[in-house]
């Protein structure tokens, strides 16, 4: 798995050095395979002396249904009996690798749908994803308008904006007082802008976005 020349802002790393980091990141690659059941590509994004930030991406031949029932039925990602965990396959990277792994972003490319879950400010990934897959499980019906239609997108870093009384999709917002549960952005093809789907609320909210990130 390539890795950038300049992965590192300062003192470019020796080639053992680099050979080493891919090595981990490609063990880190077979794992993820393994419990995903799906072709997997991870790129650096951008890094420092003591951090290296990874987007990644799962293209799985799944429908969003089928992940959802084998996911509960612990037949994917095995999360339930603890077979497999991000946070811990991350923290065998840190120690091999030597320096701090933040993934930015992870992707799930499905047969009807793609689940962007993007970081948030003091929020790491690999301690949210339990969570997210628990919920996509749990509002299946109420974010399918009752099974009728599967948003194309389902896009996960939505916080409500006080100031404006409206609401933004932004991965890096520093005073947000929401964590991502609370909120997601759907994208169906019967509408003309995403909509937010209130997961406290349990009801799909027709507001005008504000997409900053764009």
């Amino acid at each position: 798995m390539p890795i950038n020349q300049d992965y590192f802002d300062t003192d470019p790393p020796s080639r053992d050095k680099k050979l080493a980091f891919e090595e981990c990141l490609q063990d880190f690659t077979r794992n993820l395979e393994k419990y995903f059941f799906s072709q997997i590509s991870i790129r650096v994004s951008s890094s420092s002396n003591h951090q290296v930030n990874l987007v990644i991406e799962l293209n799985c031949g799944l429908s969003l249904r089928e992940m959802i029932r084998h996911y509960e039925n612990e037949s994917w990602g095995y999360f339930s009996q603890r077979k497999f965990s991000l946070e811990q396959e991350i923290e065998k990277m840190q120690i091999k690798s030597n320096h701090r792994i933040c993934i930015e972003e992870f992707s799930i490319f499905l047969e009807d749908t793609a689940i962007i879950i993007d970081r948030l400010y003091n929020y790491n990934i690999s301690e949210q994803l339990i969570n997210v897959f628990d919920q996509l499980g749990t509002h299946h019906k109420q974010y399918s308008k009752g099974y009728t239609e599967i948003p194309y997108e389902i896009f996960i870093a939505v916080f409500e904006d006080d100031s404006s009384k409206g609401f933004i999709a932004q991965s890096n917002i520093k005073n947000a007082n929401l964590d991502q549960s609370n909120y997601w952005a759907l994208y169906f093809e019967s509408e003309e802008d995403a909509v937010i789907y209130d997961l406290k609320q349990t009801v799909i909210l027709y507001e005008d976005l504000q997409m900053l990130n764009e």
